[in-house]
């Protein structure tokens, strides 16, 4: 039974690939490719054709480099990295054609193939758009001193071209936000309500003083016990400090950044940022603009 021939296939042969025999009488160690017919003298029919495109392509000025400059792939992969997402992830978007450890290695290499510079590209702009799931890759990111997506424009690519300065500013602390004391009954009288920190402080010290149980509020509220013993001297948890920050720099730049920027530049979850974009906005307080 006679085997069906492969198909005909034309590459520039930068890398040593093999892509089948297909004349029977070639003794070639490789075969297919322009780099098979000048090396290892492949006279197969897609040999032949690749040379032939390799020398039209020649006269014409029109070849394909062999390889092209790894700024704008290693700033696109320190990018993702910021954004909290693992050399896994990113190498799983680039369709299997690497692993993390060349993921890793192409980010200290000066030259990489076209090819690869096109499918960091492509994965780099779907993964911005998108919150990373790693907080340790993200914080390792940072400590690195990588750049964010949002500091790069059209010139990512240029090697003489440097990231925009980002600052984030200063937090307001949100201690003089005014107290809805309809909201402080309404929790009093046992109904969930999503009450900003300096209310529920308000609740807990007013609940205290009138001899309702600091546990049966905290579990009304759906806070810990502990925490809420900590804030009923006035104090905040580590969690409500964080979320209160969020809030405020949503306040003040959530119009500027996606929650994936934003967490990058807090260092916190992305999912922290989007809950307090919905806490802000169950609470009608709109984000600048």
């Amino acid at each position: 039974m006679t085997a069906i021939p492969a198909p005909i296939l034309v590459t520039g042969g930068r890398r040593r690939v093999d892509l089948g025999r297909l004349a029977p009488a070639c003794t070639a160690d490789w075969h297919g490719t322009c780099t098979a017919y000048r090396k290892a003298k492949c006279r197969c029919p897609h040999a032949r054709e690749a040379h032939r495109l390799y020398q039209k392509r020649a006269r014409e000025g029109r070849n394909v480099p062999a390889l092209t400059d790894a700024t704008g792939a290693r700033r696109r992969i320190q990018g993702m990295w910021a954004l909290g997402h693992p050399s896994q992830v990113i190498a799983d978007m680039c369709g299997g054609t690497f692993d993390r450890r060349q993921i890793q290695r192409m980010c200290i290499q000066q030259h990489i193939t076209p090819h690869h510079h096109d499918l960091i590209a492509a994965t780099y702009a779907v993964l911005i758009t998108r919150p990373g799931t790693s907080v340790r890759t993200r914080r390792r990111a940072a400590a690195a001193g990588y750049p964010l997506p949002v500091q790069w424009g059209a010139n990512i690519d240029d090697p003489q071209a440097s990231p925009d300065p980002l600052d984030v500013g200063g937090v307001q602390d949100g201690t003089d936000d005014p107290i809805d004391e309809v909201a402080v009954e309404r929790a009093l009288a046992g109904e969930r309500v999503d009450l900003t920190d300096i209310e529920l402080v308000a609740m807990l010290q007013a609940g205290t003083a009138r001899g309702i149980p600091l546990a049966r509020m905290a579990d009304q509220q759906g806070i810990n016990y502990f925490g809420a013993r900590k804030m009923l001297g006035g104090d905040l948890t580590p969690r409500r400090r964080q979320q209160q920050r969020v809030e405020a720099e949503l306040l003040r730049v959530g119009h500027l950044h996606n929650d994936a920027t934003l967490a990058a530049l807090l260092d916190v979850h992305h999912q922290t940022v989007t809950r307090a974009r919905a806490r802000l906005a169950r609470r009608g307080e709109r984000v600048a603009s």
